[in-house]
């Protein structure tokens, strides 16, 4: 039980010098935010049994079908790059700060957050103010400016395939 940690500790106790290249993370959602879709659109539509149909549709043509999307599970944090990336998406992070405990690295999209001790990460996607207006304008109501789900990732000094 306690072995999933230790690969963690190990990236932690050494001195930033030393760290590997790149870091591969294999991750698993833990926790997802939870959105009432009956509280985006106001007045509410007529037919709510298809509800989150037309919630994706309504992404989608506005330009932002990722942000119903769950986050990607496989990352590749490039230290000598200074860049996190994924081969799920084309999200990507640059100018990533590392620390012993932690990589933090911001985005357009959102912010991305490990604890390297505990190998959580917290991944938020965000929008631009102007989505959020369009949506607003087109829909009656707000969409969420913020998303965060939970990850916990297991971390590997190669890919793991």
């Amino acid at each position: 039980m306690h072995n999933k940690y230790i690969p963690f500790l190990i990236l932690t106790t050494l001195s930033p010098q030393l760290f590997a290249d790149s870091i591969y993370l294999k991750c698993s959602l833990t926790d997802r935010p939870e959105i009432n879709l009956l509280e985006v659109y106001s007045p509410p539509p007529a037919d709510i049994s298809n509800i989150q149909n037309k919630y994706l549709q309504d992404l989608a043509m506005s330009g932002v079908g990722y942000w119903a999307i769950t986050p990607p599970e496989t990352w590749k944090i490039d230290l000598s790059e200074n860049l996190i990336t994924t081969p799920e998406e084309t999200t990507s992070f640059q100018d990533i700060e590392v620390s012993e405990t932690k990589i933090h690295a911001l985005s357009n999209h959102g912010t991305f957050n490990l604890n390297r001790i505990s190998g959580s990460l917290s991944y938020t996607r965000s929008l631009k103010e102007e989505t959020l207006i369009k949506w607003t304008n087109l829909h009656g109501a707000p969409l969420p400016k913020h998303l965060t789900y939970e990850l916990h990732c297991i971390p590997s000094s190669v890919p793991l395939i």
